[in-house]
């Protein structure tokens, strides 16, 4: 309160004496009354709180992603790194897949909740670590050098049957065997329904 009342002061007598105008004064103070005691929280506190909110998710929002996505975007993140650098640690919540189209495996290092047979094997034999959350503890505590990813949460082979199948302009993926007669349901009125045509805006 002291200092807010010395900087209005100061700004009326600069507003006094000052022939071109006012001259403001800034005072940058901390704010009044009991501050909390507990440090402020930084960039190691953030990365733990997003690998919390990922772990706590639904096995739905926590999509496996293959390990030649995982290849595909570390080197995306580490072509302009110098050559003596370290890349960083691919950190995944949720499971890790093998890709048989893969011919060349880089060496990579992954953090992830469940490795496939497959994935393991590849990864170990490009000369990579698989490496699990308590040892990522140990390793980034404050998560440097690490490249926090997730699968396509819109991979699976539900999402493809959302919606009505055969509706004009829909993209839904049908259930039933035969296509025509999924695709019939909604054109004409003795298959289901009959649904308004499909306008191009």
């Amino acid at each position: 309160c002291v200092f807010s009342i010395i900087s209005l002061f100061m700004l009326y007598v600069s507003s006094l004496h000052s022939r071109r105008g006012l001259v403001f004064f800034f005072f940058f103070q901390a704010e009044d009354g009991i501050r909390d005691a507990q440090e402020s929280r930084g960039l190691g506190d953030v990365y733990k709180r997003q690998v919390l909110n990922r772990l706590i998710k639904s096995r739905n929002n926590r999509a496996p992603i293959s390990v030649s996505r995982i290849a595909i975007c570390m080197k995306r993140k580490t072509v302009w790194q110098n050559k003596g650098t370290q890349a960083p640690i691919a950190v995944i919540v949720g499971d890790v897949l093998d890709d048989i189209r893969m011919n060349k495996m880089p060496s990579l290092r992954v953090c992830a909740m469940r490795f496939s047979a497959g994935a393991r094997k590849s990864i170990l034999a490009a000369g990579g670590e698989c490496i699990t959350f308590d040892q990522l503890a140990m390793i980034a505590p404050t998560g440097k050098n690490t490249f926090l990813m997730r699968g396509r949460k819109a991979g699976r082979e539900s999402v493809k049957h959302f919606g009505a199948a055969g509706v004009p302009g829909g993209h839904a993926k049908p259930f039933a065997s035969s296509r025509g007669s999924e695709v019939a349901r909604g054109r004409r009125p003795g298959n289901s329904y009959k649904s308004a045509a499909f306008k191009h805006k």
